[in-house]
């Protein structure tokens, strides 16, 4: 998915958009004026709607009325149908931010999710922007700014931002050693705060794989890791012990419990683990007998499932 990216300090400037009221328009309070921009507006992402509906938005949050403001943020947002590009990186999120201001718990979740984008890369002139975004290089404060939103968040218990806080800092081209020990930090507490993402991702990152990853894998930490994203339905997280298991890396071989853990994962909708399930029985394998009726099922299911995928873009 192709992600937009801008420093804080530049959208900190976008701030006053989220904040400025509007003259002239026939409403008489904030939440009157969401009603009437929503009367005008049926989708978001209607350019021409959009236009009539936004001064009614922008008036309605800047009295305070989050809705308005995650509508301001959603039309700023990610565009459908185009390839997950940004329309306005800036606006959206300062809007995204202040609807999370105002305890909006999608528009904390939008913004998280854009200022980890904003980790890597900076909006070098957001006011020659387009349709599909600006011009974007890397910038020193990227990270900084991003872990002054994010970290408080951790801080506060949330595991949406623990688990990004460790994205940020586990996919930098050039980590340092406080990168590695900040991603692990962010996993480790977004896995204990129950994120089945996050137990996996601290898996990979106790794998060593990723480019803030540990130098020496920890197999007995990774394979526990994963054994708890599966336990809170993460089928990846199953997926990953089952080869483990199925290898014999960092634990005992047992094919018999890495098919169980496959056919978990199967049951999850993850199409690696219906493919491997469909191995055992083409085999006759971890217990079980060949079975090729039951192997091409299986087979269908995985095939089913990536088709599945492939039409939502997960």
């Amino acid at each position: 998915m192709l992600r937009k990216k801008i420093p804080m300090a530049l959208a900190a400037a976008f701030l006053l958009l989220a904040s400025a009221p509007v003259a002239g328009l026939d409403c008489s309070d904030p939440s009157d004026c969401f009603s009437k921009g929503d009367l005008l507006c049926g989708d978001v992402f209607d350019t021409e709607l959009f236009s009539r509906a936004e001064p009614y938005f922008r008036q309605a949050c800047h009295g305070g009325v989050s809705g308005a403001c995650f509508r301001l943020g959603t039309h700023y947002g990610e565009q459908p149908g185009n390839g997950g590009a940004i329309r306005n990186f800036a606006k959206a999120l300062s809007y995204f931010r202040k609807a999370c201001d105002l305890k909006d718990d999608s528009g904390c979740s939008s913004a998280i999710e854009l200022t980890v984008s904003a980790g890597e890369y900076c909006v070098m002139d957001p006011q020659n922007s387009s349709a599909s975004g600006a011009a974007y290089t890397k910038g020193p404060n990227c990270i900084s700014d991003a872990d002054a939103f994010i970290g408080p968040r951790c801080d506060q218990n949330d595991p949406e931002a623990c688990l990004a806080l460790g994205k940020l800092h586990s996919h930098l081209d050039e980590p340092k050693a406080s990168d590695r020990r900040a991603a692990g930090k962010g996993f480790t507490k977004a896995c204990d705060l129950k994120s089945d993402e996050g137990c996996f991702m601290l898996g990979m990152h106790l794998l060593g794989i990723g480019t803030a990853a540990t130098g020496d894998p920890d197999l007995h930490g990774a394979a526990s890791a994963f054994g708890r994203a599966c336990d809170l339905g993460f089928a990846e997280g199953c997926v990953a012990l089952g080869n483990m298991t199925e290898n014999g890396q960092g634990l005992s071989k047992e094919p018999d419990a890495a098919l169980k853990l496959f056919d978990k994962a199967c049951s999850l909708d993850s199409s690696d683990g219906c493919e491997k399930v469909a191995g055992y029985y083409d085999a006759g394998l971890g217990g079980v007998d060949q079975d090729l009726k039951l192997a091409e099922k299986y087979r269908k299911m995985a095939q089913k499932i990536q088709e599945d995928c492939d039409e939502d873009f997960c």
